[in-house]
């Protein structure tokens, strides 16, 4: 059953320079209890994505301009502002990239997560302290009574990111959107986060959307992953079939980039060129400047994105030509 669906949804920001349309009709839907990838490099709109499904785009100078968000087959961006709460941190959680910047520096972990427990658990005195040190367990802090009553700078990048694993939790959430959690980390600790993650949310049997640049990262946590491109959706399909077959020249070029066995001895390809700047997207297909294949009609006429075999969709004019 499916439980998120995006559709045609589309994100600008209002700047000096023009409109930047940092997310442009994009398509996606998350089943329950399943995990989904969406892949990309930095500035193709992601994080933007994630926010959106929670209504976290500043205003101004964003606003979603248009589409739906349906969360269980009711549209959130329909839901009035007081009542969101609902949805915000309990129907829906989420984990942002860097928990320096998400964590109040003059607040012990305690006023943080007793705050955010008594909010979505509706208890309080001992009990909240209580559900607090559970939370701080179960994402995977030992000592957690102690390291309730520290304070953000007395903890490790691993510690503070686990801590918003704890309040992320709290609400006790069917979908956790966890955007880019490991990017601020060391890659022995990286791999420690993500697991506790997978394992938090197999035990819950939550939903996720998982964000992130590394292909590495949802080969083998994900089902389903998508492929975004300047603020579009260029590939969909199941994880396994994306990249032992992808079709689209950007997502050949990240996995390309990725370090393999396979490619062990051999040099490692990079991407010419940067994602555009969202107020100045290159006409036709976004990715043409920077794609090896190009041909003329590229650089003319935008792709759609269609089903090039089964649940495998592609948006390039090169995989359309190869399959009629």
């Amino acid at each position: 059953m499916t439980l998120l669906s995006v559709e045609n949804l589309s994100v600008i920001f209002e700047t000096e320079q023009g409109i930047a349309r940092a997310v442009d009709g994009i398509n996606l839907f998350i089943e329950e209890s399943e995990t989904v990838g969406l892949v990309g490099e930095s500035g193709c709109g992601k994080t933007v994505t994630g926010l959106s499904i929670l209504r976290l785009i500043p205003n101004p100078p964003g606003r979603i301009e248009g589409g739906k968000i349906i969360f269980k087959d009711e549209n959130l961006l329909n839901i009035p502002t007081q009542k969101f709460s609902h949805y915000r941190g309990k129907k829906i959680g989420m984990i942002f990239q860097d928990p320096t910047v998400s964590l109040n520096p003059v607040l012990s972990i305690k006023e943080h997560l007793v705050e955010t427990v008594k909010l979505r658990k509706k208890v309080s005195g001992q009990s909240a302290i209580n559900e607090s040190v559970r939370l701080l367990e179960e994402a995977g802090i030992s000592d957690a009574q102690k390291k309730l009553n520290s304070y953000p700078f007395q903890l490790s990048g691993g510690e503070k990111q686990r801590v918003m694993i704890a309040l992320s939790l709290a609400g006790e959430p069917e979908l956790l959107i966890a955007d880019e959690p490991t990017t601020s980390l060391d890659v022995t600790i990286q791999a420690q986060i993500l697991n506790s993650i997978d394992r938090i949310q197999k035990a819950r049997g939550m939903a996720m959307l998982l964000i992130t640049h590394d292909l590495g990262v949802i080969s083998k946590r994900t089902k389903r992953s998508y492929v975004m491109y300047a603020g579009k959706i260029v590939e969909e399909a199941p994880t396994k079939e994306l990249l032992s077959n992808p079709n689209h020249p950007y997502t050949k070029a990240l996995i390309n980039a990725l370090p393999s066995r396979k490619r062990r001895g051999k040099k490692l390809e990079n991407i010419s060129g940067a994602v555009p700047a969202p107020i100045d997207f290159p006409k036709g297909c976004r990715f043409n400047p920077r794609c090896p294949i190009a041909i003329e009609k590229c650089k003319i006429e935008e792709p759609s994105l269609i089903e090039i075999t089964s649940n495998h969709k592609t948006a390039c004019h090169l995989c359309g030509s190869r399959n009629e």
